[in-house]
Parts: structure tokens; C-alpha cells; sequence
């Protein structure tokens, strides 16, 4: 299972698909990209779990949002790896978007 080579426990899984149904049903094609645009942005593998757990929306999102994501938090001043920003940001920049929208 391919959440599971990311979160690397079932209890992290379980975790993930209760938080978020939509994984269940979502395609790998539609999250993979954007795992691996977070990693080519050098955010490790451990904060792109924490954010998958936290909130999988991100993770599930259009890659022209994701990349939308990213540029907005590095138009903060903020790296998308830092590990102290990394999850809160992504969070608050796709609940500001989806406000606007």
C-alpha cells in the first residue's frame, strides 16, 4: 500500500483514513505528484506524513493548487522544509484559499 511507505505503520494509516474517508478512494495518480513535489522541495519524509495525518486534503488537492500552495508560503519568507512551519503553513494557506474561493 502506498500510504503505508509513507506513514510506516498501520497505526499511522488508520490514523490518516479516519481523519480523511477520501483516501480510501483516491487514486495514487492524484497524490503521488504532489508527495513528490513536496519532497523535490526538500520537505522530508517524516513532515510529509505529519501533514498527510493532519490534514490529507492537502495531499489530495489539484497540483496547481499544491504548487500554489508552495509559492505562497515561500512568498511568506518561509522555506516549505522547515520543520517548525512546514504542516501549520500548508494548513492555513489552503484554509485562506478555500476562504477566497
Amino acid at each position: 500500500m502506498a500510504l503505508w511507505s509513507i506513514l510506516h505503520s498501520n497505526e499511522n494509516v488508520v490514523v490518516a483514513l479516519k481523519r480523511s474517508s477520501r483516501l480510501l478512494s483516491a487514486d495514487l495518480n492524484v497524490y503521488q505528484p504532489n508527495i513528490d513535489l513536496l519532497r523535490k522541495e526538500g520537505v522530508p519524509v517524516d513532515m510529509v506524513a505529519k501533514l498527510i495525518i493532519l490534514n490529507a486534503g492537502t495531499i489530495l488537492s489539484k497540483r496547481d493548487r499544491m504548487v500554489a500552495t508552495i509559492n505562497a508560503i515561500k512568498n511568506l519568507g518561509l522555506e516549505p522544509d522547515n520543520k517548525n512551519v512546514c504542516t501549520r503553513s500548508y494548513r492555513e494557506v489552503t484554509n485562506d484559499r478555500n476562504n477566497l474561493e
